[in-house]
């Protein structure tokens, strides 16, 4: 194959890298956006939270039980 096809493939190929290096670096960016707003939610709110669980029993709640519980609700808004 000629070098010039040989290049301009090269750089086609280097071009779609950098475009999907720059999707995923923003993808990750948001994610992790996301991931500190949670978790400054779930930080602010875990007081509310166990104090209305630790009514009822104190062992009832840690953070993984929060966590599952948030989950459920998204699932179920689904």
């Amino acid at each position: 194959m000629d070098k010039r096809i040989l290049q301009m493939c090269e750089d086609i190929d280097k071009a779609k890298l950098a475009t999907a290096q720059e999707g995923v670096t923003a993808w990750a960016e948001k994610l992790l956006k996301d991931a500190e707003r949670y978790q400054w939610l779930r930080e602010r709110h875990e007081n509310t939270i166990m104090d209305i669980y630790n009514s009822i029993s104190p062992a009832m709640i840690s953070p993984e039980l929060f966590d599952a519980a948030i989950d459920a609700a998204m699932e179920k808004n689904k």
